[in-house]
C-alpha cells in the first residue's frame, strides 16, 4: 500500500489510446483526472464544435451583454497541448463498432481506442410547428445558438419563449435584459412545474408581471409562427395572435446517444452506466448530459443534465480508464435560476411534507422524507442553499440537526455551528 493507504496508481507497460467523444466539462474533467495516473497514452478528444471547451449554463449571460465570450472557456487554450491532447474540431462522431474498438466520424475518418469516452451531450428538442423553418427561430444549447440569437435579437421588440422549464427560463431572462419584451407561452398550467410546487411558481410568475415586460400564456401552445421570411407573428392554439421578431424553443433536451444503435451498450433515455461510470461494453465509458448515471436522492439511474454531475462523472471516468480505482457516487439534482429580477434554487426532489419560511418576497422550502431532508426550494434569498445541499447528499438524518423550522431559521453556517455547539454540551 502506499503512504496513506491509498491504491498506488497503475504503471501502464503500454502505451493505450484514450479516445473522447466530446468536449464538455465532462470530457476536460476526464483528461485532467486520466493525465494523474497516465501522463503518456494518446488522448484525441472530437469535438462537433471548433470551439475550445465552454460553459453552456453562462450563455444566456452572453446573449444578455453581461459577460464576453472569452468567459464562457473552461480552460485556457493551451489546455489540450500541456495536457498532450491532439484536438478534432468540426467533426462528430457517428457510429461506434466495440467488437473493433473503432468509431466512424462523420467525416469519415475511423478512429481507434483502448479506453472510450462518450461525452456527446444533448440536443434540444427541435421545433415542430409551421414557419419554424423561418427566420428568427432558435434553440438555446449552444455558444454558436447563443451568438445567433444575440446577434439577431438585438434591436428586436418582442419575443415568443416556447416552454416553461430552466432552458425557457433563462432565455427569457436574457433577452429581457435586452430590453426585448417576453411572451412565454407553456402548455402546463404553471411555470418550471417539473421543479418547484405551485406555490413557487406563483410567486415567480408575480416576480415576472412585477417586472411589465412578461406576458404568461398558460396551458398553451403555438400553432405556427407567422411571416413571409423571417418571423413577425405566432398565432396560439387558444385563438389569439401575439407579435413577435423571434422565437426561443425550450421544450427539453435529447441525449446524444444515436451513435451506439446496434450495439451491446445499454440505453434508456441515455447511455446506462455503472458506478465506474463503465457502460456494460468493456472498456466504454460515459458521462455527461448523455448519461443515465446514479441520482443519489431518487435511488435509480436518471438523466442528470446539470454541471457538478457532468465533472464528477468525467472525472471518475478519466481516473478508471487510466486503470486507477473510482466510484460515482451519484448526483443530487441543483438549478440555479434568475427569474424577473430574483433567483431560485432547487435541490433534490419534492415530497408532500413540507417546512417553509417566508420573508418578504423570499421564501425557502425544505421537502422531508423518512428521517432525512430529500430537496429544497429557496427564493429571493440563497443564503445557506449550500448548506442543504450538503444535507441532502449525506443523507443527514434529521434526529441529529435541529427541528426543520429551526433549521431554516438558521440556516447560515455560523448560527447553526452555534446550535450544534450548544447540543453538544
Amino acid at each position: 500500500m502506499a503512504p496513506g493507504g491509498a491504491n498506488p496508481s497503475p504503471i501502464l507497460e503500454v502505451s493505450r489510446l484514450y479516445l473522447i467523444l466530446g468536449n464538455s466539462i465532462a470530457a476536460i474533467s476526464a483528461v485532467e483526472a486520466l493525465r494523474k495516473v497516465d501522463p503518456n497514452g494518446s488522448i484525441t478528444i472530437v469535438a462537433k464544435e471548433g470551439e475550445p471547451a465552454y460553459s453552456p449554463v453562462l450563455t444566456p449571460y452572453y446573449i444578455a451583454g453581461e459577460l464576453p465570450r472569452e468567459r464562457l472557456y473552461l480552460r485556457k487554450k493551451s489546455f489540450y497541448r500541456e495536457h498532450k491532447v491532439e484536438l478534432i474540431c468540426n467533426d462528430g462522431a457517428a457510429k461506434v463498432f466495440t467488437d473493433r474498438k473503432e468509431v466512424l466520424l462523420e467525416s469519415g475518418v475511423l478512429l481507434k481506442y483502448d479506453r472510450l469516452l462518450i461525452a456527446t451531450g444533448g440536443r434540444p428538442r427541435p421545433a415542430a410547428f409551421p414557419g419554424a423553418a423561418l427566420k428568427g427561430v432558435f434553440v438555446l444549447r449552444s455558444l454558436l445558438d447563443a451568438a445567433n440569437i444575440r446577434n439577431y435579437a438585438l434591436g428586436k421588440r418582442d419575443a415568443v419563449i416556447l416552454g416553461g422549464g430552466p432552458i425557457s427560463m433563462r432565455s427569457a431572462w436574457a433577452l429581457r435584459k435586452l430590453d426585448i419584451r417576453i411572451s412565454l407561452v407553456i402548455s402546463s398550467n404553471r411555470l418550471l412545474s417539473r421543479l418547484v410546487d405551485e406555490e413557487v411558481s406563483l410567486r415567480l410568475e408575480e416576480a415576472l408581471l412585477r417586472d411589465g415586460g412578461y406576458r404568461i400564456y398558460k396551458n398553451c401552445d403555438l400553432l405556427a409562427a407567422r411571416g413571409k421570411e423571417k418571423v413577425e407573428s405566432v398565432e396560439l392554439n387558444n385563438g389569439e395572435s401575439i407579435p413577435a421578431q423571434l422565437i426561443v424553443v425550450g421544450k427539453g433536451v435529447i441525449a446524444n446517444k444515436e451513435l451506439v444503435e446496434g450495439t451491446e451498450i445499454a440505453t434508456a433515455n441515455g447511455i446506462l452506466t455503472d458506478e465506474r461510470m463503465e457502460t456494460n461494453s468493456p472498456g466504454v465509458f460515459a458521462a455527461g448530459d448523455v448519461t443515465q448515471a446514479y441520482d443519489r436522492v431518487r435511488k435509480k439511474n436518471m438523466v442528470n443534465a446539470i454541471w457538478p454531475a457532468a465533472f464528477a462523472q468525467g472525472k471518475v471516468a478519466g481516473l478508471n480508464m487510466a486503470g486507477a480505482s473510482a466510484t460515482f457516487t451519484g448526483t443530487v439534482p441543483m438549478n440555479v435560476i434568475e427569474v424577473g429580477g430574483v433567483s431560485l434554487a432547487t435541490i433534490g426532489v419534492r415530497t408532500d411534507k413540507t417546512v417553509s419560511m417566508r420573508a418578504g418576497n423570499a421564501l425557502k422550502k425544505i421537502y422531508l422524507g423518512e428521517n432525512k431532508i430529500t430537496g429544497a426550494v429557496f427564493l429571493d434569498d440563497l443564503r445557506g442553499i449550500g448548506l442543504l445541499h450538503t444535507l441532502i447528499r449525506n443523507e443527514v438524518p434529521l434526529d441529529r440537526l435541529p427541528s426543520p423550522q429551526r433549521l431554516l431559521e438558521n440556516i447560515e453556517y455560523c448560527r447553526l455551528l452555534r446550535i450544534f455547539s450548544r447540543k453538544a454540551g
